[in-house]
């Protein structure tokens, strides 16, 4: 008898310790598959083109509970924006003639210092908007003769 009672409390401790052992690969593998899609959505936002803050806005969020309930949260800090793009929303101007959308060589802050804007453009330096019609598509306010400076083309 004491015989068999040996090898069922061994037996009972090598289920413990596999047990333990299943529950450290379930936390580090849902640790890992969070991290993994985490960095997956961020290269897919800034492959898309829509810059690396939006890229970075993906967050993931780990919560190793007890047992084999390990869990992994990934979110973005900007669900509104990226759900647009996911939906292909349509974005309109707001109280305004036109929806401005800066390029990557547009001036950041127009002459007040603060985000640019149609009326807030710096002629001074870049020289007059002017307004272009086209018959498909929207018009466009561009600056003639103006040259892309090889600064903005090192940042990608």
């Amino acid at each position: 008898m004491k015989f068999a009672a040996s090898i069922i409390r061994s037996l009972q401790a090598d289920v413990q310790a596999e047990l333990r052992d299943i529950e450290r690969a379930v936390v580090s593998g849902t640790r890992e598959a969070g991290q993994n899609l985490r960095t997956e959505l961020r290269r897919q936002v800034a492959s898309a083109g829509l810059g690396q803050r939006l890229a970075n806005s993906w967050r993931d969020k780990h919560y190793p509970n007890q047992n084999l309930d390990a869990a992994t949260l990934v979110y973005t800090k900007a669900p509104q924006i990226i759900r647009a793009f996911d939906d292909g929303a349509v974005i309109r101007r707001r109280r305004r003639r036109f929806l401005a959308i800066p390029t990557e060589n547009a001036p950041r802050k127009g002459t007040d210092g603060k985000r640019i804007s149609p009326s807030t453009f710096p002629e001074h330096r870049f020289g007059p908007l002017g307004f272009v019609p086209r018959q498909s598509g929207p018009s466009l306010l561009v600056v003639d003769g103006l040259r892309a400076s090889a600064r903005h083309h090192r940042r990608h």
